[in-house]
């Protein structure tokens, strides 16, 4: 199986975002209250679930 390739700019992104959809731009929000760009929007769906992954366990 090939390994998945671990993208810094995206782990960046949702690092850094506020989840809640901005009714004024229809994107998430930096940390900061920033909206996302189109581009970063575009960037953080990109994200993936890393194959052979567990859920959280409590």
């Amino acid at each position: 199986m090939p390994e998945t390739e671990l993208r810094v700019e995206i782990i960046a992104l949702l690092l850094d975002a506020d989840f809640k959809l901005r009714p004024d731009t229809n994107t998430w929000s930096h940390s900061d209250g920033r909206p996302f760009t189109r581009a970063e929007q575009a960037t953080a769906f990109q994200a993936t679930h890393a194959p052979n992954s567990k859920p959280w366990q409590h």
